[in-house]
């Protein structure tokens, strides 16, 4: 795939030297839980493994798992282990209440996980600090994280240890190479201090193949946010059309060494 050498990543200089997950706490607040958890079932099921992750059997991790809103979602429709990691404690004690209340006997999602509790499910964690003894991930996924790493490769080696033979690895994050960015990168809208990288498809791309996986597919999606007026909206769906979102959506593979 080409590569575009004009615009690699941008780098949000100088950092901050507060602890990232601090400088996002205000936004949590106004997270609309809901939308989330349309938008990352969407994606699956755009990426095609949306029904393979609801089977039984089935590990599934996400890294960046905020209030577990998602956790919550694949407990209610699927059957099989779905874990979470989360560097903020306020939010992680939310995911964990959410998967309580789900496991309650009065609850009609009643479930058992044997073997398994919401501590060992979700850690509150940085994620080079997080571990998952005797447990490989069918699936490792995360949105909108990568961008917040102080390095990103912290993910991609921990996914190299962490997921099976023919496991996956799904990454949300922003695309500076998409149109909104490309013609006014100061004002746009992931431009922000807690974002420490702006990645771009192509970066995004050298950065997984590099480090020994292979692309399995990928897409882009979004540019004006909400509220939209009907222009910004016929807008969006081009950008996704000509493959200019300024999100993209990756998935990849490890590479077998045969």
């Amino acid at each position: 795939m080409k590569f575009d050498s004009r615009r690699f990543m941008v780098a949000q200089l100088p950092f901050n030297k507060i602890e990232t997950v601090k400088l996002n706490t205000p936004m949590i607040d106004i997270m609309d839980d809901t939308g989330n958890v349309v938008v990352a079932s969407k994606n699956l099921k755009e990426l095609g493994i949306y029904q393979d992750a609801l089977k039984k059997n089935i590990n599934f991790l996400e890294i960046g798992c905020g209030s577990g809103y998602l956790l919550e979602h694949l407990y209610q429709h699927g059957e099989g282990r779905y874990f979470g990691i989360e560097p903020i404690k306020k939010e992680s004690d939310k995911a964990k209440k959410k998967l309580l209340s789900l496991w309650a006997e009065d609850s009609p999602f009643f479930k058992k996980t044997p073997g398994l509790s919401v501590e060992k499910i979700i850690k509150n964690a940085e994620l080079k600090k997080a571990t998952f003894p005797l447990i490989k991930f069918d699936y490792i996924y995360s949105y909108h994280v990568f961008e917040h790493l102080e390095n990103p490769l912290d993910m991609l080696n921990k996914a190299k240890s962490w997921l099976t033979e023919k496991g996956k690895i799904i990454i949300t994050c922003p695309n500076v190479e998409g149109w909104l960015p490309k013609t006014d990168l100061s004002n746009w809208r992931c431009a922000i201090p807690s974002h420490r990288w702006l990645p771009g498809k192509s970066s995004l791309i050298r950065l997984l193949q590099s480090d020994g996986f292979i692309i399995d597919k990928l897409f882009t999606y979004g540019g004006y946010p909400t509220p939209r007026g009907k222009w910004q909206d016929i807008a969006n769906k081009m950008f996704k059309w000509l493959d200019l979102g300024d999100v993209i959506c990756i998935m990849a593979s490890i590479k077998s060494e045969s």
